[in-house]
């Protein structure tokens, strides 16, 4: 390599391969299983589904009590930590742990 970045990349190459193998396996092997306690649940709000049923919402039938369900701006995940949402997602976080943490401190 010539130092011409392209060890770089092939580094980044190589890191993203063992995240996306590790996280295949990783699915593969998960069971799940339900929770029972209170949850809040955070969506990205830019994924658009044909106006079908939202796949991410079966994951609801599996924490009792219902958990509240925030949607935050993104197209995905990613989207939402990504450096044009993150500060927003982190506020809507910080508010919802301060609201949880007053609702604990009342009890």
């Amino acid at each position: 390599l010539a130092g011409d970045g392209a060890g770089a990349e092939s580094r980044t190459e190589f890191h993203r391969f063992k995240v996306e193998n590790a996280n295949r396996e990783a699915i593969a092997r998960y069971f799940p299983q339900a929770y029972r306690g209170r949850a809040i649940v955070f969506m990205s709000s830019g994924r658009d589904f044909d106006a079908g049923e939202d796949p991410r919402l079966e994951w609801l039938e599996l924490i009792d009590p219902p958990p509240e369900i925030v949607y935050v701006d993104g197209a995905d995940s990613g989207d939402v930590i990504s450096p044009s949402h993150v500060s927003a997602f982190a506020a809507t976080l910080l508010e919802r742990l301060d609201a949880s943490a007053a609702l604990g401190a009342s009890r």
